[in-house]
């Protein structure tokens, strides 16, 4: 017989699946020919059908002793256990509350019951047992969300988010629209399906409703927003373009209008770069590009170096970025890398480090590495270091050999190569060098004294960290 999974959103549960399911139908004249001890040395990949079938005809005296023989078991699946309490509560709820009640099973019971019985479930937990309210009516909001908020509205006493994440489940089955709605609501930040499912079920309503409702939820827009665009990406990536027209200049506008970019770069590479080319904006025009060549650094290196060069031709330093955020009382300046950019950089550099980085440095000031070149040797010195300490020491320019050698050494002692890190500042000028070199053994006396001792001494140098 084909088992049916009744694991479902509710404690204990690892996944969410459908919520409206009972004890499984069977033929009437089915029966097993399984002993207890049949049961207890399956596998559990073959447990599940054979104990279903075992059930049918159980007394609650065997159920009561399979769950005794098994409630220990660390191995034991949610859905075995889902499957045994639908079973029991269908005959006897409170002796299958009773034999789990100090288990980390308890809940299973109630849960089960109320699939079972809710009514009388959700009776017997508000007389007896207020505690198991929220499990009940989780279960019920899963099977029959109408219902569990009705519920909700006669018991005003009961705090109105119970069950909820149970409700939202149901809802989203049976009305997303209005799953959103409770979720933002009250809000349920943390669960995005509703919203996922109303998207899939009518990307247009969706996205005029929460545009129209988004202010009154700031609190909580940032989470919202990334799921909507994340989810309109997969499901309707056509339709990014035309929202992003209809939102109004600002942040929200500008990670749509970045979504639909991406999703022209799959679909249409040469209508993107295009419009790359043709944005009035150097800064956005610059990103775009960016975003282009990443895509193709690793199929088309050569066509990756021309956007490069002229990415370069329109920002030196394309890597650091630089936002403004304003608020009444002043403004706050916060300064970041473009992720695109880095993967660009660092596929390069994994083709051809030394071109790669030279490209980087030309197109800079001449006198000295700006941010973007610093983290492209970054990269460059993770991935090769002797091969960069050799680039370094044939630069004629002395800023630009002083600060490549900087880098190696303060990447060298950051990985703890405290011994190479200061043969290399042997090569700075000797105030550079004496200065680089105590801080490095100061370094290295914290991390190990004996090596750093051990050193000082062998060299002739007389160290003592403060």
């Amino acid at each position: 017989m084909a088992s049916q999974n009744l694991q479902e959103n509710r404690p204990g549960a690892s996944h969410a699946t459908r919520s409206d399911q009972r004890a499984p139908t069977v033929p009437l004249n089915l029966h097993s020919t399984h002993t207890l001890a049949d049961l207890l040395a399956l596998p559990q990949d073959e447990l599940y059908e054979a104990l279903a079938v075992w059930l049918v005809d159980a007394s609650t005296d065997e159920m009561a002793a399979y769950w005794n023989a098994t409630k220990n078991d660390k191995n034991a699946s949610d859905k075995i256990r889902d499957l045994l309490f639908v079973r029991w509560t269908l005959t006897n709820p409170l002796g299958a509350i009773e034999a789990s009640a100090d288990t980390q099973a308890s809940h299973i019971p109630w849960w089960a019951w109320a699939k079972n019985n809710p009514s009388a479930a959700f009776q017997y937990a508000m007389t007896h047992d207020r505690s198991r309210v929220e499990v009940v009516l989780r279960s019920i909001g899963q099977s029959d969300p109408k219902r569990a908020l009705k519920l909700l509205q006669d018991h005003p006493d009961i705090p109105q988010n119970t069950g909820l994440s149970g409700i939202l489940f149901g809802l989203t089955r049976d009305n997303p629209e209005a799953a959103v709605k409770l979720a933002i609501q009250n809000p349920n930040q943390y669960d995005h399906r509703p919203l996922q499912a109303w998207i899939r079920d009518d990307p247009h309503a969706a996205f005029d409703w929460y545009q129209a409702n988004r202010a009154s939820n700031s609190p909580f827009s940032s989470l919202w927003d990334r799921e909507l665009i994340k989810t309109l990406s997969t499901e309707s990536p056509e339709l990014l373009a035309e929202f992003a027209s209809k939102l109004p200049h600002g942040a929200l506008r500008r990670q749509f209008e970045s979504a639909a970019f991406d999703n022209l770069i799959r679909n249409n590479p040469v209508k993107a770069l295009e419009q790359a080319r043709n944005n009035p904006s150097p800064l956005l025009a610059t990103e775009q590009l960016t975003k282009i060549a990443s895509n193709l650094a690793i199929d088309d290196p050569q066509q990756t170096r021309f956007l490069l060069t002229e990415i370069l031709g329109k920002n030196p330093n394309f890597l650091q970025r630089e936002t403004h955020t304003y608020y009444p009382n002043g403004s706050s300046t916060d300064g970041g890398d473009i992720a695109d950019g880095r993967l660009l950089i660092q596929n390069l550099l994994n083709i051809d480090p030394q071109g790669t980085f030279q490209q980087l440095v030309d197109a800079g000031p001449s006198e000295s590495l700006n941010p973007t070149t610093h983290q492209a040797a970054s990269l460059w010195i993770q991935k090769d270091p002797e091969a960069f300490a050799d680039w370094t020491a044939a630069q004629s320019n002395d800023r630009i050999r002083n600060q490549g050698y900087e880098l190696l050494i303060a990447q060298l002692a950051e990985s703890n190569n405290f011994e190479s890190a200061i043969q290399y500042a042997g090569n700075l000028d000797e105030t550079m060098r004496n200065s680089q070199t105590f801080r490095i053994l100061s370094k290295w006396q914290s991390h190990d004294p004996a090596a750093a001792t051990k050193w000082s001494e062998a060299n002739g140098i007389e160290f003592k960290n403060p």
